[in-house]
């Protein structure tokens, strides 16, 4: 029983004495813990500067081989505030453009629920061409009177 209870007495000392090397010395010596898991940062979207151009005027047309017309209105949204200045300079271009887009419209395709988002697209694309810019976001339609 003696034996039994130096054996005890000596795991027990030798416990003691790891919990203090783990504890007291070992961290005095900068050993290094393993990396701990760390959540992957997934940077915020920067928000794009937009800037908006208002045509001054209503647009009145007749539709593709109808005796109908169609009344519009227009604001575009650019991502450059330098093409404000393009777009202000070559405003005829720009009314003259969306003219032939809504005049070349037929009255059947006017009757489409989705119309308004084509022409925006097809105005978008064409004036971005015509006019030489790609800074054109979105095209929308203050007014659609059609008659």
């Amino acid at each position: 029983m003696k034996k039994i209870i130096i054996m005890a007495a000596a795991i027990l000392i030798l416990t003691t004495i790891t919990t203090i090397l783990l504890l007291v010395v070992l961290p005095k010596k900068n050993i290094q813990a393993l990396p701990e898991k760390t959540q992957e940062v997934i940077p915020e979207e920067t928000e794009i500067p937009v800037f908006t151009y208002v045509l001054k005027d209503s647009i009145i047309t007749n539709m593709k081989d109808s005796k109908r017309f169609v009344k519009a209105s227009f604001l575009l949204e650019v991502t450059n505030e330098e093409d404000i200045a393009t777009l202000t300079k070559y405003d005829y271009m720009i009314k003259d453009t969306i003219i032939r887009i809504l005049r070349n419209t037929t009255e059947a395709e006017y009757a489409l629920v989705d119309v308004q988002s084509t022409l925006r697209e097809v105005i978008k694309t064409e004036l971005m061409k015509v006019l030489g810019v790609n800074s054109i976001k979105e095209v929308f339609f203050l007014e659609l009177v059609m008659q």
